[in-house]
């Protein structure tokens, strides 16, 4: 009682912020505007459906990444 079980529910919980809450539009709506105010300079000439599409850009791994992974012991990853 009082301990965690895992660290995979800490991990699930953190994983579930930066992905589902921390990418989401309503979000960025709300914070966006703090996240400017924290960095002015930063973020003076970037508006919010730019910012917004970067945190949100998908691009393939690359080739380094896939080569490292590939030496892991791991064989189901």
């Amino acid at each position: 009682m009082g301990d965690s079980v895992s660290l995979g529910i800490h991990e699930s919980q953190s994983r579930f912020w930066e992905n589902v809450i921390g990418r989401s539009k309503p979000f960025w709506r709300c914070y966006y505007p703090d996240l400017k105010k924290a960095f002015p300079r930063q973020f003076k000439n970037v508006r919010l459906p730019d910012f917004y599409a970067a945190v949100n850009l998908v691009r393939p791994r690359s080739s380094a990444w896939r080569r490292t992974r590939s030496r892991t012991a791991c064989t189901s990853c």
